[in-house]
């Protein structure tokens, strides 16, 4: 879902609702903060989806087609993934080492490539069911049903079933739900005898959990009816992938049999899935994938991907209306864009589908094309037949099997708390590490309250966010007159409140012509904020020594340069656990081990700029 995907899904939802379409807005067009995210990982410039997911929900790049492990494992060596010094732990991981629950939805098998990067080590993303032979690992089925963090998965809602099932074995009738067998097209393909989906409730059994095997729309809302009071939910809507929505539209208007009429929909799914989650007492991490946008633009139907994009739209609207942008933070991106682009100088309102003008030759050239793909082969005289009846096959440029991924950067659209977090241009791998800061998951969690006394400094937009606890918090209020809001509900406290504050996080709104100072700084001379006598503030440049600006100091040149007419202290550089350089000079001893400690030092610093200490 490159740029160019998300421009024409745009265009397409609005002549759906029968507007020029130009204007129209997708759900994602509305989150405040945007950046680009680059897509390469290590052994291409272009990147596939297995590797993509890795780095955005593990946060390290891999090997084209690698899930879950460090580039040390090559595709051939299937052994080597089994190497735990070889694995890298996903974002779910972390969130379930923290008591958060977690959860994937997909319209792709649930081991396809992205979602399995949420919770499998594979040098390849081919071992749907089974492995080389001679090879030790768990398939990617059997680590989602018997491995971490897979089995903790609260819901899994998907396609893929056949995975699950030995072959010529239809699955067994649902105990957990009361409701007789519909007929289940597809048969299982594992050669190995076993049934996961047998394995899965009696482990679940065994434990004295609570737990479902869905497979029809009917079983979803049977489970809505029933408030969710299951533990474990999983649901597998369709023996492979699930089908296109554009063919159950195309089936309808035609009067045909509906395929797939009892698979949920995106929107549906992640609905269900939110209302299982929710009910989590420490929050939770779901990963949702519209996976038939991707798969539509490799057979070169861009109708069929515009239609996806439309439901993946839906789906988004649906999680918002779900969840609340003072508590849930939200992003919505791609594994990577594909070959395809918007063409010519088609009028406003122009059908998306349709063409744009005609060549040198005289002959119609479409609105949308490929540079790769099945397309190539369209016979000039289908030159008019520019519909999405038919599979019509957008043109593309070189003939290829399949379309293929492109390697421009991608968008990260971003809403929620710490949403500011992604702007600019970053890589993939940023992604994990900044939603597990948010949510104060993973390795480096010593910037929470609840882990120690670190949590002193966190920045949000032209903001400054502060324990309410922290007397130097309301001394800096209290001296520069700023309004303090309550983030969690939005209320404003007086500085004289603070005096015997709650235990609760408040919001330092900075006056608007210091904050466009921070915002239009230089990265590398970043401006200090007013402050109370006598506090400090801890100011970097990238990638170089930190340094104490105290008030009470004489006037002396600053080796960095950082201000003028303040005395700074060059502090020897030494690497904390968490990623920041921190200093010690003779006269802070004490104040030493309040030094900020938190992964994203140089990152936040370098986006905004100034932070106060006490």
């Amino acid at each position: 879902m490159g740029v160019s995907t998300v421009t024409a899904g745009r265009v397409y939802k609005g002549q759906k609702a029968r507007r020029s379409g130009e204007e129209s807005v997708l759900n994602m067009d509305t989150f405040p903060y945007t950046s680009l995210c680059k897509t390469y990982c290590v052994d291409r410039q272009t990147t596939d989806s297995a590797a993509s997911a890795t780095a955005y929900l593990c946060g390290i790049k891999t090997n084209m087609g690698a899930l879950g492990v460090t580039a040390k494992v090559k595709p051939a060596n299937c052994e080597a993934a089994t190497d735990e010094s070889n694995q890298v732990d996903s974002i779910m991981a972390w969130a379930q080492k923290e008591g958060k629950w977690t959860g994937i939805v997909t319209t792709d098998q649930v081991v396809g490539a992205s979602p399995a990067a949420a919770y499998a080590h594979a040098s390849s993303r081919s071992f749907y069911s089974e492995v080389p032979e001679g090879c030790s690992a768990m398939d990617i089925a059997q680590q989602l049903i018997h491995g971490k963090p897979g089995s903790k998965f609260k819901v899994i809602f998907g396609g893929g079933r056949k995975h699950f099932l030995p072959v010529n074995t239809r699955p067994t009738n649902e105990r957990r739900v009361n409701i007789d067998n519909p007929a289940i097209n597809g048969r299982g393909v594992r050669t190995d005898g076993r049934n996961l989906l047998e394995e899965w409730l009696q482990k679940h059994e065994k434990l004295n959990h609570t737990a479902a095997y869905l497979w029809s729309l009917n079983h979803l809302r049977m489970l809505h009816e029933g408030d969710y009071n299951e533990d474990y939910i999983l649901g597998l809507f369709a023996s492979e992938a699930m089908v296109y929505s554009m063919d159950k539209i195309l089936a309808q208007s035609n009067g045909e049999e509906i395929p797939g009429k009892d698979q949920p929909t995106l929107e549906e799914m992640t609905k269900a899935a939110i209302n299982k989650l929710s009910q989590s007492p420490s929050g939770y991490v779901l990963f949702v994938e519209g996976a038939r946008i991707d798969t539509a633009h490799h057979e070169n139907l861009a109708g069929y991907s515009l239609e996806e994009v439309y439901q993946f739209d839906k789906a988004i609207a649906a999680a918002a209306s779900m969840t609340s942008e003072q508590d849930t933070l939200t992003i919505v991106t791609a594994d990577h864009s594909h070959a395809f682009t918007i063409n010519g100088y088609a009028s406003r309102g122009n059908d998306i589908l349709g063409h744009a003008g005609r060549d040198i030759n005289k002959k119609l050239y479409s609105t949308l094309s490929y540079a790769a793909g099945p397309g190539f082969s369209l016979n000039e005289d289908d030159e008019d037949r520019f519909t999405m009846v038919n599979h019509f096959l957008q043109p593309a440029m070189m003939h290829t099997k399949k379309g293929v991924h492109g390697g421009e950067d991608v968008a990260v659209y971003a809403k929620g708390p710490w949403a500011h977090l992604f702007t600019g241009t970053h890589d993939n791998t940023y992604i994990p590490h900044a939603l597990a800061y948010a949510a104060c998951i993973g390795l480096r969690v010593g910037h929470c309250d609840r882990r120690g006394p670190f949590n002193r400094y966190a920045h949000v937009s032209g903001a400054l966010r502060r324990n309410a606890r922290d007397p130097v918090i309301s001394k800096f209020a209290a001296a520069s007159n700023l309004t303090m809001i309550d983030h969690i509900n939005g209320q404003t406290i007086a500085p004289d409140v603070l005096k015997n504050p709650p235990p609760r996080h408040v919001v330092v709104e900075l006056p608007g012509e210091l904050r466009q100072s921070i915002n239009r700084a230089p990265r590398q001379h970043l401006p200090m904020a007013r402050r109370a006598e006598d506090a400090e503030v801890l100011v970097s440049r990238r990638n170089e020594t930190s340094a104490f600006v105290t008030n009470n100091r004489s006037p002396q040149k600053s080796p960095n340069r950082l201000t003028q007419g303040r005395r700074v202290h060059k502090v020897a550089k030494r690497t904390n656990p968490y990623g920041a350089s921190i200093g010690k000079h003779p006269e802070q001893q004490q104040q030493q081990q309040q030094l900020w400690q938190h992964q994203g030092l140089n990152t936040m610093l370098n986006s905004h700029g100034t932070f106060v200490k006490s």
